[in-house]
């Protein structure tokens, strides 16, 4: 769902349903909120109309980052858009760019189900296919800081692991350290296009879901390139960014 900060809701006019609060979620913490209901959103020119909303303390409102070599990074935020606003529209973030685009979607006549690599069980799902055609579903997180792989990839596909040193790990909710086992390195197919993920963490969900997940896929997955999420005909892809220099000197 999506969140809204306590200072933004107020000034909205969004109410809370009821008083009681609830937990969300998250890949490194948890944090209290309230359910609420929101009439009308606007996004860059795309209206979105009745939408549901979790009203979190704008005190709690910040992403942080982690990292043992430099200080830690938090960032303040004020909302954050969830995949109940997601699954109504098509995504691409050019993470190389840093910009955004969001477009109402447009279902094609000619994508077919084998073509379907994005799905929607009460939580997103991406499907990748490890070498020997073996089919590997991560959930989508792209406020987590990195990806990370379950004992059920390890189960599956059977590769090694080594112990290794102490990693931070950042994201809504909190920061964690961990010192566990890890991944070497692990090729992926998606789409047809090969990445190659680096010393991935073996970490247990902090939430269940309807289907068993092989991982977690971070934003860590496209800071070089462009992301593209069409949920209305089950296309998650990843390309190539087309940098110009002179767009980042622009931007400073």
């Amino acid at each position: 769902m999506s969140i809204v900060s306590s200072e933004v809701a107020e000034e909205c006019g969004v109410l809370p349903l009821v008083n009681d609060t609830l937990e969300v979620a998250t890949a490194t913490g948890r944090v209290l909120a309230r359910p609420a209901a929101i009439r009308s959103l606007d996004i860059g020119g795309i209206s979105i109309g009745n939408t549901t909303a979790m009203i979190v303390n704008s005190g709690l409102m910040e992403i942080r980052v982690g990292d043992l070599m430099k200080p830690e990074k938090t960032v303040k935020i004020d909302g954050i858009i969830g995949f109940d606003i997601i699954s109504r529209l098509n995504v691409r973030i050019d993470y190389a760019k840093g910009n955004v685009r969001l477009t109402r979607p447009v279902r094609s006549a000619a994508s077919a189900e084998s073509q379907r690599n994005f799905f929607w069980v009460g939580t997103p799902i991406v499907r990748f296919v490890a070498p020997g055609g073996i089919p590997v579903h991560v959930g989508l997180d792209t406020g987590a800081q990195e990806t990370y792989a379950t004992q059920r990839l390890l189960d599956k596909i059977g590769i090694r692991t080594f112990v290794g040193e102490r990693k931070q790990v950042g994201g809504f909710g909190g920061l964690k350290e961990f010192r566990g086992r890890f991944i070497e390195s692990l090729r992926l197919s998606l789409r047809g296009r090969m990445l190659l993920f680096e010393k991935l963490l073996v970490f247990a969900p902090a939430v269940s879901t309807f289907a068993d997940l092989d991982g977690v896929l971070g934003s860590d997955l496209g800071q070089a390139g462009v992301v593209e999420i069409d949920a209305t005909n089950g296309i998650f892809s990843v390309e190539e960014s087309v940098f110009d220099p002179r767009l980042e000197r622009n931007r400073r």
